[in-house]
Order: structure tokens, then sequence, then C-alpha cells
């Protein structure tokens, strides 16, 4: 008896796991998808569209929408010019460690007042 329960509790724990990785795995592809979807978008210049799939993606961590994004509100593109919330951006893309992408958030920094640099 002991056997059968135990036996029925591995198999219930088994199935709950692969359920969860299977939701993980979704999620994972729904993040990738944003963000194919989101920079194939930016690069045809429909920035409406790439920026709710960039926005999607960007918050669940990716990199390249986190720049394109910082961009976005550097050049304007769709979102109001922002230079605060474009550099946050392009600051949290950086931990990727690109250089271009670091070149370009430190050549903009370059050029602020001090008060912009606060």
């Amino acid at each position: 008896m002991k056997l059968i329960l135990a036996v029925c509790f591995l198999v219930t724990a088994l199935s709950i796991s692969a359920a969860e990785s299977n939701v993980i795995q979704m999620t994972t592809a729904a993040i990738q998808a944003a963000e194919k979807k989101g920079v194939r978008y930016y690069k045809k210049g429909d920035y409406e569209k790439a920026f709710h799939h960039l926005l999607e993606s960007a918050k669940q961590g990716m990199k390249q929408p986190q720049y394109l994004l910082g961009m976005m509100y550097l050049k304007g593109q769709y979102v109001d010019r922002e230079l605060d919330t474009g550099l946050a951006w392009l600051g949290v893309a950086n931990e990727m460690g690109a250089s271009k992408w670091q070149n370009t958030y430190d050549g903009i920094y370059a050029k602020l007042n001090d008060p912009q640099k606060l």
C-alpha cells in the first residue's frame, strides 16, 4: 500500500513539474516572438507596432528591445522624446556589454549638461 501511494505521489509530482516546464517554455517563446516582431517592425519603420512588441519583451529583460526602446525615446519615434527614459533603457540594455551600445550611451551622456546628468 505504501509503495502504491509513493508511486502515485511521484507520478503526480512529475506531471506537475512537466506542466510547469511547458508554461515556462511557452512564456519564453512568447517573449522571443514579441522581440522578433518588435525588431522587424522597427526595421520597417512601423514604430507604433514595434513599440508594443518591444516594450513587452524589454520588460522581460530582452536587451535588444531595451536598446531599441531607448533609441525610440531619444528620437521621438512613436513616443514623445524623453531623454531620461531613453537613456534609462539604453543603460539597462548596456548590461549586456555591447561596445556599440555603450559608445552610443557614452556619446549622448557626454553631451548632457550638469543638470541633465543629475
